[in-house]
């Protein structure tokens, strides 16, 4: 994995997009660090926008403010398939709509521990229906914020651990032409190297923004 460190400059703010549109369009996916959160957003809208401009069904996901694991299943759900990287079908919608009732009614509401962690349907369902064969591009915006919440609450490594390769996995199907760019200013690599988990996203480019 290589990393490319841009300086506050006018050359390097241009760099910026260039070198990481190249990236993706090679099939890489990214992982924009910066020291803080609205630098790393900011690029990774401009290259959603780009994204936008030749036509590719963009996704946007906001974890900053996600604590729970079922509002973050939730976001996933509306933007999948609010942008179409997800095929939305009745029996797709109705799938999930019996898992989440289920896990809302019989196993605590929300935040318990035992709904937060039951089962890995709804990320098959979902996986099933991501839509690999189209160009696209998917930004997850803050998910360090997001998973270190999820840890300090749970204490349960396989959570995370569960969230990180099934992300992993969508990103590295085989022949897949969504690319994905995590916006970061908490430290992915950092935190997953606390757990254990390195190999999880070991497929990003790191690029260093500011």
């Amino acid at each position: 994995m290589n990393e490319m460190n841009v300086t506050e400059n006018a050359a390097a703010r241009g760099e910026l997009p260039r070198r990481a549109g190249a990236l993706l369009a090679e099939g890489r996916s990214l992982l924009l660090a910066a020291t803080d959160a609205g630098a790393a957003s900011a690029a990774a809208r401009a290259l959603l926008d780009e994204a936008r401009s030749r036509g590719q069904k963009c996704a946007c996901i906001s974890l900053q403010d996600v604590t729970y694991e079922e509002t973050f299943l939730h976001r996933v759900v509306n933007a999948f398939f609010g942008s179409g990287v997800a095929r939305e079908t009745k029996e797709t919608l109705a799938r999930l709509l019996d898992l989440f009732l289920s896990r809302l009614e019989n196993e605590g509401g929300p935040g318990s521990p035992v709904a937060a962690g039951a089962g890995d349907e709804p990320y098959r369902v979902l996986a099933g229906s991501f839509v690999h064969d189209e160009p696209g591009l998917v930004v997850l915006d803050g998910p360090t914020l997001f998973l270190g919440a999820l840890y300090k609450e749970t204490k349960n490594k396989d959570r995370v651990a569960r969230l990180l390769a099934w992300l992993k996995e969508l990103r590295t199907t085989p022949g897949t032409q969504v690319r994905w760019v995590l916006a970061d200013a908490a430290g992915l690599r950092d935190f997953a190297a606390s757990l254990g988990l390195s190999a999880l996203v070991d497929d990003l480019e790191v690029l260093s923004v500011g």
